[in-house]
């Protein structure tokens, strides 16, 4: 577990405190909400339903050579699933057996990019849970194909949470839980950095500040002051990942609250920010979900 000491001033801190306390150490833009009264699945939704129910054939017609691929099938069968129900919001899948198809890696590879250019357009919906369910399909199937592309295996969890209906959120709020995040990311960083004086680390380290300094230009709360990052195993290089891909996690969940807050227009950005927040997580060890942004 974390602890932070950090200097700030004024109604920033507050804001951002009282947003982490509603929702917890790594907060979630999400609150639960019962199913509504039956209704149709959307356009949208329908043609994303058949989309998520080819990848998961085609995924598991791959998975006797690469059983990596057996849970990823899944993930798309579970996708599929909540997508067909008119209100998805609260659905709760039942995963049966999913029906293989003959592919590629690559072609496999090419329909997962395809998926996810067509789930970015999704994203500027006015309705900010449609938005991060699109958001979240987007970010599964980049990573997927990514992994795909660079020959990695992929692990993912099939236990996180399904989407929920999205409490009202403020935009000031959200970029303030970001660049709390961000900053404890970048003394981690640095932290860890001074023990292994590890290359890809210090790489890392110059982006997150500057990652940092762009959410803290839009901020119009008082700057923080500096931070100290108190986290156990710091001074442990066999540590490292593990916190490393914590704090990656953290900044992709703090994306996908920023998501939910912003005005349509501005949708598209944040979810790209996610997508790629959340892939620097797996890439460090995180083990991907079903639905990222959702926990």
């Amino acid at each position: 577990m974390t602890r932070i000491v950090q200097a700030m001033c004024g109604t920033a801190f507050a804001a951002a405190l009282s947003l982490a306390l509603l929702t917890g150490c790594s907060p979630s833009p999400v609150i639960s909400s019962p199913p509504k009264a039956s209704i149709s699945a959307s356009q949208e939704q329908q043609e994303a339903a058949q989309i998520e129910q080819m990848l998961a054939s085609m995924a598991k017609g791959l998975s006797t050579e690469h059983p990596w691929l057996g849970d990823v099938a899944t993930m798309h069968l579970e996708h599929a699933q909540v997508l067909s129900q008119g209100y998805p919001f609260g659905a709760k899948p039942s995963v049966g057996p999913i029906e293989a198809t003959e592919a590629t890696l690559a072609q496999l590879a090419e329909q997962e990019k395809a998926a996810a250019k067509k789930y970015l357009d999704h994203v500027i919906s006015d309705d900010s849970s449609v938005s991060l369910l699109y958001a979240s399909l987007h970010t599964t199937a980049s990573i997927v194909a990514s992994a795909l592309d660079n020959g990695n295996e992929l692990d993912v969890n099939l236990k996180g949470s399904s989407p929920s209906i999205l409490s009202p959120s403020d935009l000031g709020d959200a970029q303030a839980v970001l660049l709390d995040n961000q900053q404890d990311l970048v003394a981690g960083l640095e932290a860890m950095n001074g023990v292994s004086h590890n290359d890809s680390m210090a790489a890392r380290l110059q982006q997150a500040r500057r990652e940092r300094d762009e959410t803290l230009a839009k901020v119009t709360s008082p700057t923080p002051g500096p931070v100290t990052i108190e986290i156990e195993g710091l001074k442990d290089p066999a540590k490292h990942k593990e916190i490393w891909a914590g704090l990656e996690k953290d900044v992709a969940d703090s994306w996908a609250l920023v998501l939910a807050a912003s005005p349509s227009d501005q949708r598209k950005d944040a979810a790209k920010s996610m997508s790629g927040a959340y892939s620097k997580a797996v890439a460090r060890g995180w083990q991907l979900t079903c639905w990222p942004g959702w926990r």
